[in-house]
């Protein structure tokens, strides 16, 4: 039996404690050994295509953690697909150049979270577990939210502008001068004799 979407939400409200800092890491063979059971994991490369060239290393890094996660905690594909979607469209909200604060990322995952996990077609689809939910919800706090000022900076496209100014009325530029290697040579001017 699931829970009700009230219970659920408030799980998501609530406040959580960080974790120790003594987490052991897991070394890349650890790591190695969990992804094979995913034998095509193009979905991130699709992910990515929507977002700016100069976003896609970072958002990679985010992506690629969560199908770690999801092969740690042996979701299906269709989950880890529809959490690497959930991921890559908070990514493209919070990349976008007008942006938006910590609070309203947080609240668009949630909202997408709720969607995901909640079956009552055809407004949202059942394809996590509240509990599967409340885990990925979990993991892209410590790993997203807790560094998102930095992950926002990597992901924001760098904006240049260019100013000219003009003088109203416009300016003339003298001509240049031409370099004295393009010079011709004169003959000498005879001067006639002075009168005295």
């Amino acid at each position: 039996m699931r829970p009700p979407v009230a219970e659920l939400a408030k799980h998501f409200r609530k406040e959580r404690a960080p974790p120790p800092s003594c987490v052991p890491r897991p070394s890349f063979l650890d790591i190695a050994q969990l992804l094979p059971s995913f034998s095509d994991c193009s979905f991130v490369s699709t992910a990515l295509e929507g977002l700016d060239p100069g976003a896609q290393p970072h958002a990679r890094v985010v992506l690629d953690a969560i199908v770690e996660f999801a092969a740690r905690n042996a979701l299906s594909k269709e989950q880890t697909e529809t959490a690497v979607d959930t991921m890559r469209q908070v990514l493209e909200k919070d990349a976008a150049p007008a942006g938006r604060g910590h609070a309203a990322s947080v609240e668009h995952l949630q909202t997408l979270l709720l969607h995901h996990a909640v079956n009552r077609p055809p407004r949202s689809t059942g394809v996590f577990l509240p509990s599967e939910a409340v885990a990925l919800y979990d993991f892209i706090v410590q790993l997203y939210y807790r560094h998102y000022k930095l992950f926002r900076h990597c992901l924001t496209a760098e904006l240049e502008l260019s100013l000219q100014q003009e003088v109203p009325g416009g300016t003339e530029e003298p001509p240049s001068i031409p370099p004295l290697s393009d010079a011709v040579m004169r003959a000498p001017a005879t001067s006639a004799p002075a009168a005295r």
